[in-house]
This record gives structure tokens, sequence and C-alpha cells, in this order.
């Protein structure tokens, strides 16, 4: 086993540096603009981490309960967050991989097959942690003035640290493999719905303080830290990992090391258990899957049997292949979810005792943070849709359509869908923040210009930079096309968003005049009209011409 595995390992680290060596052949734009907004985004984790740490260093101290909690709290978050995301990718990689099916027709132990996707599956999931872990301890250490020895600590922890939800999620995925008949959708399902649910409970409880008090109070505070006890037992490894830190940065090396020890031990402990688990539920996981046991029925599905529009039929196609795709489907809710956990215990802060100007920020806030999301969720799923269609776009040039309308079922299939959602969590952010129903319906009403003006510019996109012979979506979106459509949705979305908070802002400093403010708002107004317009029509026009004029 350990020969084969330790020729298997390097192959992994060949294969890395020959991408790293083909860099230069990607996108230019690609690699400048993911360098500048990587680089963007870790710089301002170091400068929040910073104001953050020398905050409570200020006024509470580093060597507070409430520093603990904190601590505790984002570990343990990174904890679930890792395991989860462990979970999926030792799923797939074990079980639904190409790589995995060859290495099955191999020479080769289900234990070294498991062992190297066990090691690939930290790798990919583990990135993550370390772009924000860097950060906390880099900063913690500076503004606590620990010396070099806190920073060689957190090496070892966090490696060691990684491998306890790694362990989790390869054992999850082994027993889901065996327990789950192959094909069971209604089963997937009711997992789906019994984590979203379970989390957003969660989430409520942990985030939500008690009702009523004044915020950033004593009283407040303490609720705060009372629901969020739980992350700092004994027995878990982020309350091991916190109180190592914050002993090695005050040169506690005894407890440091204890410390240590329990977190290495049991992540060790932890693979070998998995090892273990694999070498009797792998074989049988593979076997169901793979097994041939599907009973499936393939017949018309009942959308084909109504007649309507040819356009109908096709944002029923987009939808239905959507929504029987786990994979896509998943990725937004937990992206909506994330926001409307946050959303939801909007009220934790009190904001309707606080000043009007206050809360009308944070409205502001919420509406371009579902902005940038939407922006994020058309790049990655909206642009690739005209590309997957790949080899079997023939299908639909015999249809009896304009190629156009294909466009255009892909635009309303954008459209409709994120309407749904994003106008949801607006009026639920409006009505937790107590905000005015005038605030509402302009939120509302830029809600829609953004979903049509990214909808078109994603769909535009897309067909004007298809790449029909590729199937991974993810390389799809990493082209060109993807790379400069995100760009200009963010540009859009920036845009957008700046103008209705600089014009809402000076109203409600009366800045402006209550005579002058309906001809500002039309002015605004006519602008924005004017730039959704350009953004989503011209885009499907560009689109249309180069769908036309391309060769099947």
């Amino acid at each position: 086993m350990s020969g084969y595995l330790l020729l298997l390992l390097p192959l992994r680290v060949r294969l890395g540096l020959n991408r790293l060596k083909t860099l230069h052949q990607e996108s230019r734009l690609k690699i400048a603009v993911v360098s500048v907004l990587g680089g963007v985004f870790w710089l301002g984790l170091f400068a929040l981490f910073y104001w953050g740490f020398a905050w409570l260093k200020q006024f509470m101290g580093l060597e507070t309960y409430f520093t603990g909690a904190m601590l505790a709290l984002f570990f343990f978050s990174l904890l679930l967050m890792l395991a989860f995301s462990n979970a999926i990718i030792a799923y797939s990689s074990l079980f639904q991989s190409n790589e995995s099916t060859f290495l099955m027709s191999c020479p080769l132990s289900h234990e070294t097959i498991f062992l190297h996707k066990f090691f690939e599956s930290v790798l990919f999931s583990s990135w993550a942690f370390i772009l924000l872990g860097i950060p906390l301890v880099v900063t913690f250490g500076w503004v606590s003035e620990a010396g070099l020895g806190f920073y060689l600590a957190a090496v070892p922890f966090f490696a060691f640290f990684v491998l306890i939800p790694a362990a989790f999620g390869a054992v999850a995925a082994l027993v889901f493999a065996v327990v789950v008949p192959a094909n069971t959708k209604r089963t997937l399902w009711a997992a789906a719905a019994l984590l979203i649910v379970g989390g957003s409970w969660t989430g409520i409880r942990v985030v939500a303080a008690t009702g009523g008090m004044a915020p950033y109070s004593y009283e407040w505070v303490n609720g705060l830290l009372g629901k969020i006890r739980f992350c700092q037992s004994p027995y878990l490894p982020s309350t091991w990992i916190t109180e190592g830190l914050m002993l090695s940065a005050r040169g506690e090396w005894g407890e440091t090391f204890f410390r240590l020890g329990l977190v290495s031990s049991h992540g060790l402990m932890a693979a070998l258990v998995a090892n273990g688990l694999a070498l009797r539920l792998y074989p049988v996981g593979w076997s169901r899957i793979h097994s041939g046991r599907e009973k499936k029925r393939y017949g018309r599905p009942k959308w084909m049997d109504r007649r309507g529009r040819g356009l109908v039929l096709l944002i029923l196609k987009d939808l239905t292949i959507f929504r029987r795709d786990p994979v896509q489907w998943s990725q937004c809710a937990i992206l909506f979810g994330l926001l409307g956990i946050y959303i939801v215990n909007l009220r934790t802060f009190a904001f309707d005792q606080e000043k009007i100007l206050w809360r009308h920020w944070t409205s502001f806030l919420n509406l371009t943070a579902t902005c940038l999301v939407l922006a994020t969720l058309t790049t990655r799923f909206i642009f690739p849709l005209l590309s997957l269609e790949g080899r079997r776009f023939w299908i639909l040039g015999l249809l009896p359509l304009k190629r156009e309308t294909i466009l255009y079922g892909k635009f309303f299939f954008s459209l409709g869908t994120s309407l749904v959602v994003s106008e949801t969590l607006m009026v639920v952010s409006n009505v937790m923040l107590k905000t005015s129903q005038g605030i509402l319906a302009i939120h509302m009403g830029t809600l829609v210009l953004v979903c049509c003006a990214l909808s078109g510019l994603s769909v535009g996109m897309g067909a004007l930079y298809p790449n029909l012979k590729e199937d991974n979506p993810s390389k799809i979106v990493s082209g060109f096309g993807g790379t400069l459509n995100l760009i200009l949705s963010l540009a859009y979305v920036s845009l957008v968003v700046s103008v209705e908070a600089v014009l809402s802002h000076l109203a409600l400093t009366e800045q402006i005049g209550p005579d002058n403010l309906g001809w500002w708002a039309a002015g605004a107004a006519v602008f924005l009209l004017a730039l959704t317009a350009v953004t989503a029509l011209l885009p499907l026009w560009l689109g249309a011409r180069a769908l036309a004029r391309l060769e099947l």
C-alpha cells in the first residue's frame, strides 16, 4: 500500500506543478483581475482583523473572555464549513470522478485509493482556512506583541486541525454512499432541506441576542456571549486551537504544547478512524453506486406535454435541468441562505432604536450585498448556460425556433429565478430595519433593474464567448468571457448602488431641498434606466448576432 501511495502522491504534485507552468496560457485579463481582487480581499481581511483586535485591546484588553469567545466562534464556524466542504469533495472524488474509476481498474488496494483521494480533499478544501487563518494569526500576534514562537506554533496547529473536519467529511461521504440508495432523489431533497432548515435555525439561535436591550451595552454583550457559549466547550477542537494560540501569544509554552498535543492526537486519530472505516465502507459504497440499480423510467417530462410557445418550453427545460443538478442549486442555497440568516437577525442589533441615518445606510449595505451575490451567481451559473448545451446544441437547432429565442429563454429563466429570491430577501431586510415604504419601493425597483441588467449581460456575453467543447462550468467561467462578464457586472452594480446611495444620503441630510429633490430623483431614474437598457439589451443583441453566425 505505502509503495503505491508514494507513487500517487508525487503524481499529484507533478500535476500541480504542470498546472502552474501552464498559467501563462490563461487569459492575462483573468490573471490580472484574480490577482488584484484576491490581493485587495486579503488586505481587507488584514485591515478588518487588525482593527478588531486593536479595538479590543484599547477598550477591553485581549486577555478577556470576549476575545476567546470570538476566536472560538471563528474556528468553530470554520470547523463546520470545512467538514461540509470535505464531505462534498470526498464524495465526488471517491465515487464520481473519472480518476477514481481509473484507479479502481488498477492493481491498487481500496486503502491506497482512499488515502490518495483523502489527501487531495484536504488540500482542496483547506485553502479557505489558510486564506482566512493567516490574516487572523498575523494580526493577533502583531497586536498582542507576540514573539516568533507564536507564529511557528500556529503552523502545526493549523496542519493538524484541518485533519479533523477532513476525516469527518470523508466518513460522512462513505456512510452516505452506503446508507442512501443510489439515485434516490427524495432522500437527497430531504437531506438538503433538513440541512438548510437546521442551519438557518442554528444561525438564528446563535446570533440572536435578547430583544429589547440597548445594542452594544453590557447586557447585550452578555446575552450574545451566552448564545455562543457552546463554542467554548472543552471537548471541541475549536476550543483547543483557540486556547493554544492565546497561550502561545503569552509565552506559556507548557500549556501550549498540551493543547497542540490535543489537536494533533485527535487529528491523527480521526484520520486513522476514517481510513479504517474506508477499508470496509469504500468497496460497499462504490458497488452500490456503480452497480446499475437504476430503476428510473425515462418518460416524457410533464412540461413537454404542455402546449405553448417555444419560449416557455425553453425556460422550463432550463429550470428542470437546474432542479435536477444538486451541485448547482446547493451552491445558490448556501449563498442566499447565509445572506438570509444575516437579514433575519438584523433585529438583533435593535436598529429601530438607532438613528434613521444608520438604518438607511444598513439597508443600502444589504442592497449592495444582494446585488453582489446576484452578480456572482449570474456569472457562475447563467454565463455558461449556452456553452453547456455543447455538442447537444444541434438538437435545439432542429427546433422550429429562431436561435435568438434560445437566448431569450435563458434570459427570462435567469430573470425569474433571481427576482423571486432577491425581492424576498429585500422585503424581509427592510421590514426588519423598519425603513419607510419609499425606501422599500426604491430598493425593490432597483433589484428589478439589476436582475434585468445582470441576466441580459450574462446571457449575451455567454453567446459572444461560447465554449461548446467544455462541459465543466467552472472552466467555462474561468476564461476571458467569464472574467470580463464578472468585471462588467461588478462595475454596473457599483455604479447603480453608488448613485442611489449618494442621492438618498444627500436627501436625508437635507443637502438637497424638497423642491429640487424631484428633479434629482428624476434625473437619477432616467440615468439608471438608460444604463440598465444598455447593459441588458446591447449584450443580448450582440450575442444574438454571434449565435446566428455560429456554425454547428
